[in-house]
């Protein structure tokens, strides 16, 4: 018999099926021999008309034995293999998820690594708000009242479901904490909300700053921006900062909030006093300048070569405030409160901390306090880290990097620079191997400048990939080891940061027995799954069958 494709479920399963089939069932070759000599004989082929009347009862020759056929010679009919059918849509779908919140299953229900996936389908299709539908009246006390549409406009979050002619919270549905339970907390998602003739209760139900529905409402925020850079948050908070306090301060007058009166008062007096807009400023003042700086380092392109002009920018630019930037800050600061009417206390009084005991901080002058203790010793400790990040030796390395910047045919090009950088790798470039590379510097410059196809190169991928395609990757061997060297410097600390911000989302309180192996397979398809969103389904189902030693089956 032709060996199948090993790796094919589909003939698997058919194998199996056919050697079943021919244990249960006589020999087909012997079977169609036996209907050729009844046919030759005259006698019908069918084995109910080849029985004889009582009274006629020819004698048929004996036929002689068939030799049973080998059996690398029978080679049983298999059935055509059925075409093969599209793989059913995932669940995460948002065509196969129920619209209707009365249809939809609780998301703890479903599998851990599916939760994200589902919330991200039902954010797609977005609350059910069903506002053409006739809805029914039911009797409230003495008048029959029904859900009024416009509360699906004056609520993002409110759909509303046919099925159980309830109310739910979509928000709630999505990112209510488990934990979240007491009185009234599982209306909006569990039974629906049905007193049409209290719409006080969608009031109560958004509660105070703390409540459940907040708490989800920040979690879906945070889900839909999560690369929201906090200077982006520090800008939004100082534009909105009138909008806030307003807010505030009409939920503090509100006889729905009493409850969280004494939370919002507190809230209210920090937003108003002169230390929080101070810190506020300065906040927004260092991440506006380094914000650069921070950007270049996180892309996953890493631009090594504007890095290194980046951090020299950010030192001078954190020295220039130290040295000269305290007038000018305190004047941006003073203009800000006496716009909004908050009290700017005098430099040369004593410092009174807004909600803290004066007996637990020490006597010093308001000057002594918000210049040298927070200006001045923000700014030091954003120097130091800079210094510590990127010191001398550091920045020697990223300096010698730059010399290989094809950009403007190699205008940064020095051999002594890149001398020094192969120093930094004995392991890789030995000592005696640098007379061969200095020769092959001055050859490898001298015919990439003559060369138009190395012209409009900017980068070193680019420059990279050029070797290759030319195969001087071969030819300049030395200096083809440095780039290789130069890329993957970056790529390597880059990845490890992002390995340890995915740790907080890959290994939760569901998968804290993971193994080693399966940790690491998880993390690169979870940092690397732009890359893998790529990769048909198929290949892969076709590659996992097409291993041998997979776990056997249990009988």
């Amino acid at each position: 018999m032709k060996r199948m494709k090993q790796g094919d479920i589909a003939s698997l399963f058919r194998r199996h099926e056919a050697k079943k089939n021919d244990a249960a069932s006589p020999n087909t070759a012997v079977v169609s021999i036996l209907a050729q000599e009844q046919e030759d004989i005259g006698l019908p082929s069918s084995p109910a008309a080849a029985v004889p009347p009582e009274d006629v009862s020819p004698v048929l020759p004996p036929s002689p034995p068939q030799p049973p056929p080998a059996p690398e010679d029978v080679s049983p009919v298999l059935p055509p293999s059925p075409p093969r059918l599209a793989p059913p849509p995932p669940i995460y779908d948002p065509d196969c998820l129920p619209q209707d919140p009365a249809n939809r299953l609780p998301i703890l229900s479903y599998p851990t690594n599916d939760q994200d996936a589902v919330r991200r389908a039902y954010i797609i299709k977005g609350p059910f708000k069903p506002f053409a539908h006739q809805f029914k009246k039911r009797k409230i006390g003495t008048r029959y009242r029904s859900f009024n549409p416009i509360w699906l406009h004056h609520y993002h979050w409110l759909e509303y479901s046919i099925k159980n002619t309830a109310a739910f919270c979509f928000v709630c549905y999505l990112f209510k904490n488990k934990k979240g339970k007491g009185k009234g907390t599982e209306t909006f998602t569990i039974g629906g909300w049905r007193n049409w003739n209290r719409e006080d209760a969608l009031v109560k139900h958004v509660g105070g700053v703390d409540s459940i529905h907040n708490a989800a409402q920040e979690r879906y925020n945070l889900y839909m921006t999560p690369n929201a850079k906090i200077d982006n948050v520090m800008e939004t908070v100082t534009s909105l900062y009138p909008t806030i306090r307003d807010v505030l301060i009409s939920l503090g007058e509100d006889n729905s909030q009493r409850g969280d009166w004494p939370k919002i008062h507190i809230m209210v007096g920090v937003l108003e006093s002169f230390d929080f807009v101070f810190s506020a400023h300065l906040m927004f003042t260092i991440l506006g300048y380094t914000n650069e700086l921070s950007e270049c380092l996180q892309r996953r392109d890493q631009d090594i070569l504007n890095a290194i002009s980046l951090v020299t920018v950010a030192k001078n630019r954190m020295q220039q405030l130290r040295a000269d930037g305290w007038t000018a800050f305190l004047q941006k600061v003073t203009l800000f409160c006496n716009k909004f009417g908050i009290h700017v206390p005098a430099m040369e009084d004593v410092y009174v901390p807004y909600g803290r005991s004066r007996r637990f901080v020490p006597n010093q002058t308001n000057d002594d306090h918000f210049r040298r203790e927070v200006y001045i010793g923000v700014i030091d400790q954003i120097s130091q880290e800079l210094d510590t990040r990127f010191d001398e030796v550091n920045m020697e390395l990223l300096s010698c990097m730059a010399a290989l910047n094809p950009s403007n045919l190699f205008a940064s090009f020095d051999s002594n620079k890149l001398l020094r950088l192969a120093e930094f790798y004995p392991d890789d470039i030995p000592s005696n191997a640098f007379q061969r590379l200095e020769m092959q510097l001055d050859n490898y410059i001298d015919d990439l400048r003559k060369d138009d196809s190395f012209k409009d190169l900017n980068n070193l991928v680019d420059l990279s990939v050029k070797l290759v395609e030319t195969q001087r990757d071969k030819v300049y061997d030395l200096v083809y080891l440095l780039l290789k060297l130069v890329l993957i410097l970056p790529v390597a600390t880059a990845s490890v940061e992002r390995a340890f911000s995915a740790m907080n989302s890959v290994k939760n309180k569901s998968r804290n027995r993971l193994s080693d192996s399966v940790l690491d397979a998880i993390l690169c398809t979870y940092i690397e799954r732009e890359v893998f969103l790529k990769v048909n389904e198929d290949d892969v189902l076709e590659t996992f069958m097409a291993i041998r030693k997979r776990r056997p089956d249990k009988k």
